[in-house]
């Protein structure tokens, strides 16, 4: 037969081994938790993840963009500064065909003796 001493020592003993399954219990909860943070954090990473490949994207296309348009803008430069060279050498064609025209129309109609 067991004694008070035994029979308090085995009441003892199933507090603990109650107090460890609450214990234990919380654990648990706190592991599922922080299984869901880990995951939602996961998630979130995935998500930040795929907006920065399709910022990087967009940034290199942006930068394409901007490339494609300087050298057309130096196309663009480079064709006025040679019609502004033309132009000046056609202003300066018509100036002497127009001068040698209005002398020889002023010689013809006897104006230059």
């Amino acid at each position: 037969m067991l004694g008070q001493k035994d029979i308090n020592r085995i009441i003892n003993g199933i507090r603990e081994y109650h107090d460890l399954l609450e214990k234990s219990s919380m654990v648990m909860d706190g592991l599922a938790e922080t299984k869901r943070e880990w995951d939602l954090l996961l998630s979130e990473r995935d998500g930040i993840r795929t907006e920065s490949e399709r910022l990087n994207r967009f940034i290199a296309q942006f930068k394409e963009d901007v490339q494609s348009l300087h050298v057309r803008e130096s196309r663009w430069v480079n064709s006025v500064a040679d019609l502004n060279t033309h132009l000046q050498f056609l202003v300066d064609e018509i100036h002497t065909t127009v001068g040698r025209h209005r002398r020889k129309t002023v010689e013809r109609n006897g104006i230059l003796s």
